[in-house]
């Protein structure tokens, strides 16, 4: 059992890192308005 709590202690530090480099990068594009062109090209209408 241990091994397994240490690897997904693991996955779980990997999981939350990723999810705050997502954060930031949204963050990011928000600050530079980036995100509404995105969407015009996805959803023209």
């Amino acid at each position: 059992m241990g091994e397994l709590g240490e690897d997904y202690d693991v996955r779980q530090k990997r999981y939350l890192r990723m999810l705050d480099a997502m954060v930031k990068i949204s963050d990011f594009l928000d600050s530079i308005n980036v995100e509404s062109a995105i969407f015009k090209t996805i959803k023209p209408y």
